[in-house]
């Protein structure tokens, strides 16, 4: 009876050493059929090379936050003033004022899954065509609960040129998370005595 006993023992062991070598070489075989017909090899080689960033699968990246300058709230007090022509705001025709205008773009969170989108700078795209000119934009923090503003970082456009530029200011990608705090840009163009005004065309949220 023991030796009876002993055998079936000595049988499931060797079954069991069996499966798992099957199991070992069916793995070996799937890991090195290329992608393309299901295997990891190609894939998985393709994301561990030396020097590539590694990735995850079905995330997409993070994406930048854009608008037009000509969708911009119009502060009440540029009201009067200010004029909207395609992408650009600007002083209206016929405008004599000196006045500073004001538009505000309220920055929304365009990320998957992440209350922090990962943002480290807001560009400003203008122009000033004449000496006296200036266009600002203000990235700011608005506490949910108390209303209180706190900026983050302004850029400043007062070189004259004939054509629109960019500007940029940088800041700390942790000064912006969503889960606590909302943002909006704020955009201001001021002018000395001068027929042809500046214009503010776009702002953007993105990383360098």
């Amino acid at each position: 009876m023991h030796n009876r006993i002993t055998f079936g023992k000595r049988r499931m062991v060797a079954a069991t050493l069996l499966t798992l070598v099957a199991l070992g070489v069916l793995a070996a075989r799937w890991t090195s059929l290329p992608a393309s017909a299901g295997g990891l090899g190609a894939a998985a080689s393709k994301s561990l090379a030396p020097g590539a960033a590694p990735t995850i699968q079905g995330v997409p990246p993070l994406l930048p936050w854009t608008a037009v300058a000509a969708t911009g709230a119009v502060d009440e007090d540029s009201i009067r003033d200010y004029g909207f022509d395609e992408p650009w705001a600007s002083y209206r025709s016929g405008s004599m004022s000196l006045d500073p205008l004001t538009f505000r773009y309220n920055v929304t969170n365009p990320g998957h899954d992440t209350p922090i989108p990962g943002w480290t700078q807001l560009f400003l795209n203008s122009l000033v065509p004449a000496a006296g000119g200036i266009v600002r934009a203000t990235l700011i923090k608005v506490d949910p609960c108390t209303g209180e503003t706190t900026p983050i970082c302004t850029t400043v456009n007062n070189q004259v040129t004939e054509s629109p530029i960019c500007t940029k200011c940088a800041f700390d990608p942790a000064s912006i998370n969503f889960q606590y705090y909302l943002y909006y840009v704020r955009v201001q163009l001021d002018r000395a005595d001068q027929p042809d005004p500046p214009r503010a065309y776009s702002v953007r949220l993105d990383q360098p």
